[in-house]
């Protein structure tokens, strides 16, 4: 009877055990895919480069400080920039001379090559506030598709009978090709400040770099294979089907991009413009590279009343050309996490862009133009180049809630500097041409960086006293 009677009592016990021992291994094996999932998801963010920022050693240059996917990204841009200057200059060498033989004149001619700029300048801000709602990845590669359709195009229109219908086919596919490069722009710019938020001095003079050897090299081969073809079809066309091949490769090297997305639903647009010193780095950057597009488009006139043949004015370009791609790349390296030094960088190269042009005057002696060249170029490169990083850093130090890290912000400081060097190069060759009719070159060259300088501080500073006086 007593047995009998322990005997339900060991079963329960028994049971109740073998019901622990099955939680117990439940809990372990639930605990274990736990830690695997977790072992698993962190493997996969630091192996996978998706958009996320990897820890990078600030003390490690660039090359040595990211993974081979990183390089791939670096070096896709880097051509994506040098490419695009490459097909965007190209014509450059013989336009005027195709409508002439239609009988048109150079004005006609110049209106067509600067058009892109103006819708560079206009589709640079629509590119920044949409830019997080298409990604990076889509407008890259978009853009170099559309460019590279309306780059072989253009190739075509010198079959047009009428210099009308050239001039105005031609104005069409480049004002299109100014769209594309805003999308290029911007958004190379937003992948440099996302992926490598501790390089930014340094990847900005590497493509800076490679949009300068891509200007320099894109007159002398459209020129050659105009020369060998006897017409455009042949440099447009070859151009622009090495950009569309580089198109393709970017939807590999740029698959594992994470799409830009929209983290706080804001536009920064008119929060950066409400900032006078986001104001003045911006208006000088444009002036900056204003400059260079002045002297592309004045100092030929000047050269030729000293007797310079055209051989001679070529290596005066190219020459300020290779000191700005040179020490875009030297300064971007240096100056990248040295804010003392990079400011006093683009004091000093403003000021030197403002020095070296007063060697220009009549009668010169040959050495120092080619000294002021140099010097200007040199200047150029090192006020230029920190200015992006500098622009950064005071939106960062405002503590206005602006994240840096926010694309939509990126999006914004990326679309309005893009915006400004265009507007720029195209305003200040037009404001030189009208200065030099009164004005001896050296003296309207300076005049007219002063002017828009000048410009530039103003506005900030009627920023800055309309917040003083609204708190």
């Amino acid at each position: 009877m007593h047995i009998e009677e322990e005997l339900p009592l060991l079963l329960t016990e028994s049971r109740r055990d073998d019901h622990d021992s099955n939680i117990s291994k439940s809990g372990q094996t639930e605990f274990e895919g736990a830690t695997n999932c977790a072992d698993y998801e962190a493997s996969r963010k630091e192996n996978d480069f998706s958009g996320q920022h990897k820890e990078i050693d600030k003390k490690k240059s660039v090359w040595r400080a990211t993974d081979w996917r990183q390089k791939a990204v670096i070096l896709y841009i880097a051509m994506v920039n040098y490419i695009n200057y490459l097909c965007n200059s190209a014509a450059s060498s013989f336009l005027a001379r195709v409508v002439l033989q239609k009988g048109g004149t150079v004005v006609l001619s110049t209106i067509v090559l600067q058009v892109s700029m103006i819708t560079m300048t206009i589709f640079c801000v629509v590119v920044a506030k949409y830019q997080s709602r298409i990604g990076c990845k889509m407008l890259i590669v978009l853009g170099q598709v559309v460019f590279s359709i309306s780059q072989i195009l253009f190739g075509f229109i010198e079959y047009f009978q009428s210099q009308w219908m050239l001039v105005v086919a031609g104005t069409l596919l480049r004002a299109i090709q100014g769209t594309c490069q805003a999308a290029l722009g911007v958004a190379g710019l937003t992948i440099v400040c996302q992926e490598f938020p501790d390089f930014v001095a340094t990847m900005f003079g590497i493509f800076e770099a490679a949009y300068g050897a891509g200007y320099l090299s894109g007159p002398y081969l459209g020129g050659y294979l105009y020369d060998l073809s006897g017409g455009m079809v042949l440099p447009m066309v070859s151009t622009g089907v090495l950009m569309l091949i580089y198109a393709a490769l970017g939807l590999v090297v740029l698959k594992r991009l994470d799409k830009c997305t929209d983290t706080t639903g804001k536009s920064y647009l008119g929060v950066v413009l409400t900032k006078p010193k986001a104001i003045i780095i911006i208006g000088a950057a444009g002036t900056i590279v204003g400059g260079f597009a002045l002297a592309d488009a004045t100092i030929t006139i000047y050269l030729k009343s000293l007797h310079f043949s055209a051989t001679r004015v070529g290596q005066i370009l190219f020459l300020m050309g290779a000191m700005y791609c040179v020490f875009a790349l030297i300064c971007g390296g240096f100056v990248n996490d040295r804010k003392v030094i990079r400011r006093c960088f683009i004091v000093t190269g403003i000021l030197g862009c403002l020095t070296f042009p007063l060697a220009f005057t009549p009668n010169q002696v040959d050495a120092w133009i080619y000294i002021a060249v140099v010097g200007y170029g040199i200047s150029g490169a090192i006020s230029f180049v920190p200015g992006f990083n500098e622009l950064l850093d005071v939106m960062h130090a405002d503590g206005d809630n602006s994240d840096t890290s926010d694309m939509s912000l990126i999006s914004a400081v990326s679309g309005l500097w893009s915006a400004s060097v265009s507007l720029f190069s195209f305003i200040l060759p037009l404001i030189g041409s009208f200065v030099e009719l009164s004005l001896p070159f050296s003296v309207s060259f300076v005049s007219s960086l002063l002017v828009c300088f000048g410009a530039t501080l103003g506005l900030g500073t009627v920023v800055f006293l309309r917040q003083r006086l609204k708190k």
